[in-house]
């Protein structure tokens, strides 16, 4: 892969059945926010220029400051932009998608309440 692979994490959702109140993707594991493990791991994949942080609406500024808050920790070299999603996962895509570089040819879509995915397994997908 080259500087044209990029992410885009579908993290608008509310996670209803998690009761949480708030988007679970700013729930903690062990102290860290879910959306960051997800960049830290987005940011060691071989190749990844970039990623798309889709967020819901009345977020972004939130999103924003954690993104740069956890940065030089836990994602140094990833350049990522922050856009606001849609009323479903599908237009919340299409969000992120309009919001990639004229360069991006390789995208990966990534469920931003699965913090688990690990650098090895987006080549394989």
């Amino acid at each position: 892969m080259d500087d044209r692979l990029f992410c885009i994490i579908a993290a608008a959702g509310m996670g209803k059945r998690l009761g949480l109140g708030y988007n679970k993707n700013y729930a903690c594991i062990d102290g860290i926010p879910i959306l960051i493990r997800n960049l830290h791991q987005v940011a060691q994949v071989p190749g990844m220029a970039g990623a798309v942080v889709v967020v819901a609406a009345g977020e972004e500024a939130e999103a924003e400051a954690l993104l740069q808050q956890y940065q030089e920790r836990e994602f140094p070299r990833l350049s990522w932009s922050v856009v606001t999603g849609g009323r479903e996962r599908q237009d919340s895509v299409e969000q992120g998608i309009a919001a990639l570089p004229q360069k991006a040819c390789w995208v990966a879509i990534h469920d931003g309440a699965r913090p688990f995915a690990t650098p090895e397994l987006f080549p394989r997908v």
